[in-house]
């Protein structure tokens, strides 16, 4: 519990400590207590947005709670991958645990969407500019993310910072491009009148 609150408050040394003992266990709770409290903040969310879009929201937050941990596991695939290509070695194991760590920000980006909803619902016109205040903080939420992850990654690997935050990109990079192979797929089949 330690780690969860320290990643928080003092990221770098909790990464260091961190990274020095290598167990997954503690690592993979924190991914899925952060995706179980991401999936709460969200269905707290949609209960403040019109009904007629709450089944949508519901089935995206359910399916983004799975999502999270594959996306923890298969980043961190990528990233050690990557690494051994550009000479470190494979120390996939003391990733994972100083990476999933970091998923605990991501409680913090969902509290703000909490926010947003709640600032759209309840403050009238004032609630489009609070919401679109808390928009930029969550940005910014989403680059301590990548930061903590670009943190891990320099300290498990010892890695230069340039490689370390190219390598943090690189799991959002390849996720980018299968949305977007996929919407191309979508697109050709529905023009083809197959969907």
């Amino acid at each position: 519990m330690t780690a969860l609150v320290g990643i928080l408050i003092a990221p770098r040394r909790t990464l260091a400590s961190v990274v020095a003992d290598e167990r997954i266990g503690p690592a993979a709770t924190a991914v899925v207590l952060s995706a179980l409290v991401c999936l709460e903040l969200d269905i707290g969310a949609a209960f403040l947005e019109p009904a007629s879009s709450r089944g949508t929201t519901f089935a995206v937050s359910g399916a983004a709670t799975v999502l999270l941990v594959g996306f923890w596991l298969l980043s961190a695939a990528v990233i050690d991958k990557t690494a051994r290509a550009m000479g470190a070695p494979s120390r996939r194991r003391r990733f994972l645990a100083a990476s999933g760590h970091s998923f605990v920000v991501l409680i913090v980006y969902a509290a703000i969407g909490l926010l947003q909803a709640a600032a759209l619902h309840g403050l009238g016109d004032n609630g489009e500019l609070v919401a679109m205040l808390a928009g930029y903080v969550a940005l910014g939420v989403l680059g301590w993310f990548v930061a903590l992850n670009c943190g891990a990654i320099a300290a498990v690997y010892e890695l230069p910072f340039i490689s370390a935050f190219a390598l943090a990109l690189l799991p959002f990079a390849l996720l980018s491009a299968a949305v977007m192979v996929l919407v191309v797929v979508i697109s050709g089949l529905s023009a083809a009148g197959a969907v």
